[in-house]
């Protein structure tokens, strides 16, 4: 069986064209990320997008099963629709043109053929934590950028004086497969949400400690936090069984390898950076109204 990997790219030019930035972010099937990026001088937004496609699959020394995310439907229509046709007309378009970028496409297509990709575009900037994330990275890519803020939740203006309630929420059909998920940030008077989608996760417990993880990338470093839990999977681990696994080298007390041990080690070291953060069980929980509808983004996110 192919290792799988969930990968999100983003390209761009300012102005186009002109000087433009190009990033990748590659998740692998035990969560742990990795970025790419980088930029040319003189290009263009298609050259870009394509780009950073090409890197992300050349960061593969054997062969994966890949779901992959782009924002451009140029790239995503070439590589499954239109490809085959300009091979056939000799990379000539349907009106008898040259098509352009050909020399990244043939690489492309070379690349395409060793992995199983599962293709999906996501509307860019519209929410999605990940196409967001590579969208930022890409444009600080751009030769001659000034550095700019990352974008952060409009609750934020709280965050140095008072705790920020998180609250989330994951769906996974009961054998596994496609994930949703979504991360509600609340000072007491305004929240923001954030949401996405996993192509394939095995069970709600990963997705849910994965989305754990992904609340200190979310949230501003600075800002203290009190993060509800509405499985005691996920809270018992870090406030209880952690600090066991960690002396027994990430073996439970039955003797076993802890499951996903990878995610829980994130966790750890999020929590370790000396960043208030306090644990609760959202049951019973006296702000729960916070929460009204975070389900149902959960589930649209997985339905998208």
């Amino acid at each position: 069986m192919k290792p799988k990997a969930t990968i999100y790219t983003d390209g761009g030019c300012q102005p186009n064209p002109g000087p433009g930035g190009w990033a990748v972010l590659i998740i692998d099937e035990n969560g742990q990320e990795r970025e790419l990026s980088g930029g040319e001088k003189d290009t263009t937004n298609n050259r870009m997008e394509l780009t950073a496609v090409m890197n992300a699959l050349q960061a593969f020394d054997q062969p994966h099963e890949i779901y992959l995310f782009v924002d451009s439907e140029y790239v995503k229509k070439g590589l499954t629709e239109w490809m085959p046709g300009w091979i056939r007309k000799d990379w000539r378009s349907s009106t008898g043109q040259p098509v352009k970028n050909q020399d990244l496409w043939e690489r492309l297509n070379a690349l395409v053929t060793k992995h199983d990709i599962h293709w999906n575009w996501v509307r860019g900037h519209a929410g999605n934590v990940y196409n967001e994330r590579v969208d930022r990275l890409a444009a600080a890519a751009i030769p001659g950028a000034k550095p700019t803020a990352e974008k952060a939740p409009i609750v934020m203006a709280e965050a140095a004086s008072g705790t920020l309630s998180v609250y989330f929420r994951v769906v996974v059909p009961k054998n596994g497969g496609p994930g949703g998920w979504a991360i509600r940030v609340w000072d007491g008077d305004q929240s923001q949400d954030f949401t996405g989608r996993v192509p394939a996760v095995e069970s709600a417990n990963k997705l849910e400690l994965m989305i754990a993880s992904q609340i200190f990338k979310t949230v501003p470093k600075d800002a203290p936090l009190r993060i509800y839990c509405t499985s005691e999977y996920v809270f018992k681990g870090v406030t209880e069984w952690i600090k066991g696994w960690q002396k027994r080298n990430w073996i439970t007390a039955s003797g076993t390898p802890v499951k996903y041990a990878e995610i829980w080690r994130e966790l750890q070291k999020y929590t370790a950076q000396g960043r208030p953060v306090e644990w609760a069980l959202e049951a019973g929980n006296p702000l729960a109204s916070a929460v009204n509808g975070l389900d149902k983004l959960a589930q649209a996110a997985l339905n998208n």
